[in-house]
């Protein structure tokens, strides 16, 4: 037994070993950034934005479109005498000017429906860049949670070397034997392969949300705390209602009902014909004359009455009222769940703090006392240095999901880039954890 874990000892003493974070300091290197800033970089940097910003565009131009008038048209006929008896002249010319006349309102109802066309491009632009800054800010969380994971497990390893001085001054003084102190430094060990992999989260994390930022060669470490905000889950009907008129999907799926609803008014509209005045003049050669001709053309909607136009339109008006009425139906069934979940998270987490991290400096002092005085063993001591290490991990992690549950929250509630608490709501201090 002695042999292999001095074999063991060997091989972890060959890994190189992963460098130490200080306290409370950035767990990688890289340019710190806060949520504020990430935000804003989503707005105003992120290509991903631009692309949706772009969008309104198209639908600006056919703003644009409905304000021209229709071009006028020129016609021009030549009679030429080929064969027979000359009643008149032998040649005539005519020239015709016609211009298609709007009188229906067509061109105001092209206007409207291309304002609306353009709020629901804006509409749909703006619920995609809150989808983006939801990915954005749980991307933050994730990226300050494994920060803290390795802050912790920096912590740890500390501590176990504190608890290898004790063991070691016992082995050196006949006490115990060398077994306790191989068996501690492997155990640290172990912890520094944990902060190894642990700081690869990091850099995963900082990747992936310089991925959802769009700004490549960047390697953002977040600053800030890890702290839930406070969000009343209690109050599910003021939370719907501010998800109702602020969600930016909802009001994208509101706006193209409105839009398409304008669309059958402007099909009504591009029915009806459009007259076509007409004025020009006929010159005659042999016997010379200029005449002035004026005229109306207006076509006859006898077999195309707009009917195709006017279908497409109800039916793509109809299937926008329902996707609205469908999407404000999943939303709410979708905040219910997430205000459940976050309600379940936050009891999880005050439970945590209740029952367990105010107990770890106890834990800490009598497993290290115990030892001290011969009433345990090695393992007796690295087994309490295990739970408070995972009693630490598993705060951190009930913290993040109780984070992640409000940033949810927030999404749903069209509030994704709110920053700090609620009003009258304090977030819960972590307790010590030594």
């Amino acid at each position: 037994m002695i042999a292999f874990l001095v074999f063991a000892l060997a091989l972890a003493a060959a890994a190189p070993a992963a460098a130490t974070v200080p306290p409370g300091g950035a767990a990688v290197e890289g340019e710190p950034v806060g949520l504020a800033e990430v935000l804003r970089l989503v707005r105003e940097r992120s290509p991903r934005s631009d692309a949706e910003r772009a969008r309104v565009g198209i639908a600006a131009a056919e703003q644009t479109a409905a304000r021209v008038y229709p071009n006028p048209g020129l016609d021009f006929s030549n009679t030429h005498l080929t064969s027979g008896t000359n009643t008149g002249a032998a040649e005539e010319r005519t020239f015709v000017l016609g211009q298609p006349l709007l009188i229906f309102g067509q061109r105001k109802e092209r206007r409207r429906t291309a304002d609306l066309e353009v709020a629901a491009a804006q509409a749909t632009s703006d619920a995609a860049i809150a989808e983006r800054l939801h990915q954005a800010r749980s991307a933050f969380t994730g990226l300050l949670a494994a920060q803290e994971r390795v802050r912790i497990l920096d912590e740890e390893r500390a501590d176990l070397e504190s608890v290898s001085r004790i063991v070691t001054g016992r082995a050196a003084a006949g006490d115990k034997s060398t077994y306790d102190a191989l068996r501690i430094d492997l155990e640290r060990r172990a912890r520094e392969a944990e902060l190894a992999a642990a700081r690869a989260e990091v850099q995963e994390a900082s990747g992936a949300l310089a991925t959802i930022v769009g700004v490549p060669g960047w390697h953002p470490a977040a600053t800030g705390e890890l702290a839930p905000e406070g969000i009343d889950a209690q109050d599910e009907e003021t939370l719907w209602q501010a998800a109702s008129q602020q969600l930016p999907a909802l009001q994208a799926a509101r706006r193209e009902s409105e839009a398409a609803r304008a669309g059958i008014d402007l099909a009504k509209k591009e029915r009806l014909p459009v007259p076509v005045l007409q004025a020009g003049g006929q010159f005659t050669q042999d016997a010379a004359s200029d005449s002035f001709v004026a005229g109306l053309s207006l076509g006859l909607p006898v077999f195309d009455r707009g009917q195709g136009e006017i279908a497409r339109a109800s039916a793509r008006s109809g299937a926008a009222e329902l996707e609205s009425a469908a999407l404000a139906a999943e939303t709410r069934a979708d905040l219910d769940r997430a205000l459940a979940v976050l309600r379940e998270r936050r009891g999880a987490l005050d439970q945590l703090d209740r029952d367990v991290m105010g107990r770890l400096p106890d834990l800490r002092r009598m497993s290290e006392d115990a030892y001290r005085e011969g009433a345990s063993d090695i393992l007796d001591l690295l087994d309490a240095s295990r739970t408070r290490a995972a009693a630490r991990q598993a705060r951190l992690d009930a913290v993040e999901a109780l984070v992640q549950s409000e940033i949810d929250v927030l999404a749903l509630t069209g509030q994704v880039d709110r920053i700090g608490p609620a009003p009258e709501a304090a977030s819960p201090a972590a307790p010590p954890a030594h």
